[in-house]
């Protein structure tokens, strides 16, 4: 209520202690058309965008700070066009101006009042591109409002993501300083110093290391469900999820649904993707599974929930970990499991969809990955694996207009591993034009081709046992050691960047054994710019094999 003005009806206003208020009278009809708070919201960067930010900053060696604006949405001045009137409650009573219950206009904007999220940004969003000490020039991203970028010249000196009144800055403490110290002359903030923790993720930065993790927030969830019976599972599991427990088999009737089961999974589910969402991937086929039968879980669904929570028990620590390298490079794996959604009988939706899996790496670390239920049913594995490509493709484009603003574009064609044959086909050679197929279909390989006509993408063949986006579409991806080397590969814990690009090289070079002689210097041309050709002999470039080929072993 602070900085709000009053006045009784007919007398005009009044001031006391900087408190005020307009009083309008005890009907709430005057009100009601006004109270929509959901009409405008504050835009928040996405989880993409952050982790880049982290990979960015681990590659060219950044400092990560923070900074917090102190009673943020009534920093600004309420505009004149806009009103903002609320009921107070009837024990809210302010001798000589106004009784309990009345209706009251508000001179400072509140937290989740309608369009008082968008006059925050504004007003911080003129302050921060007010930022003009010399030698140095701000930039507003175009792709996601919440990234604000600093050049010093060409050069990357600063980047700023802003989380309603949570700032995060990647760059050099003398950059960041200026900045800082430019902001705290115009607004009300505190902190600038380094950054251990910002919106639930904590932060480790060491040795040219940037480690993110939810572990506080792990373990507060963990003593929540301290009750857990393990021996209701068995063994201690060693992946998340049953795709007997989760399966939408086991969902209630429609019309008798027991709604303390459904409510208490949807409790749980939503703390779970909470995780799952930011620093938990090897979860989210699991939560995907888990959410598509949300409103109609039964006890049997509920216990295949409360089994990811006993796997979170026997891992509760996990990183992921972003590294400097010689250049920095996305990889893209992209996988779909063929129609392995059970079939329902007598549903409008009966079911055989496949699922999308979906994993970008930046120097050795996950930036963006998804498991998600396909739209359509596909009728063959080439289908279900184009779509899962045009998701991933999407996903890249974004990425890269976003190095292309930090002045860090790419100089080569992403990575993309893909284990169908079939699906790079139709990348490479466009045969929408060559079969007959639905209008989507053709849509989605003609995106494609023309992605990798002009150089966003360069499709690769791999083997299954190497895709980890497998983690994102199927329950059962073989043994224990292949699920514990993809978490691995995936969260960059366990190797370095070095290890990390030695992996990707040889991933390329698998497939180009054998390649005609005029193709040689093309594949290693492109290790070269993607900064992957370092341990390669010129023998090993060299090497005949029969038939007049060159095995690139």
């Amino acid at each position: 209520m602070t900085g709000c003005r009053l006045a009784p009806r007919g007398v005009g206003w009044g001031r006391k202690r900087g408190v005020g208020w307009r009083r309008l009278g005890s009907s709430v009809r005057y009100a009601l058309p006004l109270l929509n708070c959901h009409d405008y919201v504050v835009a928040t960067p996405m989880d993409c965008t952050i982790n880049l930010v982290f990979a960015m900053a681990a590659h060219l060696k950044f400092e990560l700070f923070v900074a917090d604006c102190t009673q943020a949405f009534l920093q600004p001045p309420k505009p004149s066009n806009i009103s903002l009137y609320g009921k107070l409650p009837t024990d809210c009573k302010i001798p000589g101006f106004c009784n309990g219950g009345e209706i009251v206009e508000f001179l400072k904007l509140l937290y989740g009042c309608k369009q008082s999220g968008r006059v925050w940004q504004v007003w911080l969003d003129d302050h921060i591109l007010g930022f003009t000490k010399k030698g140095f020039k701000i930039k507003k991203s175009v792709k996601d409002q919440c990234l604000y970028l600093v050049f010093s010249g060409e050069r990357l000196a600063l980047m700023i993501l802003v989380m309603v009144d949570d700032i995060l800055g990647a760059g050099q403490k003398d950059i960041w300083d200026l900045f800082f110290a430019y902001l705290q002359s115009r607004i009300d903030i505190t902190g600038g110093d380094l950054c251990y923790i910002w919106n639930s993720r904590e932060i480790r930065q060491e040795h040219g290391e940037i480690w993110i993790s939810q572990d506080k927030a792990m373990e507060n969830f963990l003593l929540e469900y301290k009750e857990i019976d393990p021996e209701k599972y068995g063994e201690t599991p060693e992946t998340p999820e049953s795709t007997e427990w989760l399966s939408k088999l086991n969902m209630q009737e429609e019309g008798n649904l027991d709604e303390t089961v459904v409510k208490k999974f949807q409790r749980l589910l939503g703390k779970l993707l909470y995780f799952a969402r930011i620093t938990r991937p090897d979860i989210a086929h699991a939560i995907n599974l888990a959410g598509q039968v949300a409103h109609r879980a039964s006890e049997k669904n509920l216990k295949g929930l409360m089994r990811i929570v006993h796997y979170l028990r026997k891992f509760p620590k996990k990183s992921i970990v972003y590294r400097t390298g010689r250049a920095f490079n996305l990889v893209c794996f992209t996988d779909s499991n063929f129609g392995n959604e059970p079939f329902m009988k007598q549903e409008f939706d009966c079911g055989k969809k496949s699922t999308s899996g979906i994993a970008i790496l930046a120097n050795g670390g996950v930036v963006s990955y998804c498991s998600k239920l396909q739209s359509t049913v596909a009728d063959s594995t080439g289908y279900a694996e184009t779509i899962a490509i045009h998701e991933a493709l999407r996903e890249l484009q974004f990425l890269k207009l976003l190095l292309e603003e930090m002045k860090k574009g790419p100089v080569a064609p992403f990575p993309l591993f893909v284990d169908s044959a079939n699906a790079i086909s139709n990348l490479l050679q466009n045969h929408s034009y060559k079969q007959k197929m639905t209008k989507f279909h053709e849509i989605r390989i003609s995106a494609g081709y023309q992605y990798a006509a002009r150089g966003l993408i360069h499709p690769i063949q791999i083997e299954s046992k190497e895709n980890i986006a497998d983690l994102f579409t199927k329950s059962n991806i073989g043994n224990v050691e292949k699920w514990k080397t993809f978490i691995s590969r995936l969260f960059g814990e366990m190797y370095s960047s070095d290890e990390f690009s030695k992996w990707i090289q040889k991933l390329i070079l698998n497939n180009f054994k054998k390649v005609p002689n005029d193709r040689v210097p093309e594949v290693y041309r492109y290790l070269s710019e993607l900064g992957l050709d370092h341990d390669i002999s010129s023998k090993q470039k060299g090497v005949v094999s029969r038939g007049g080929d060159r095995n690139v072993t």
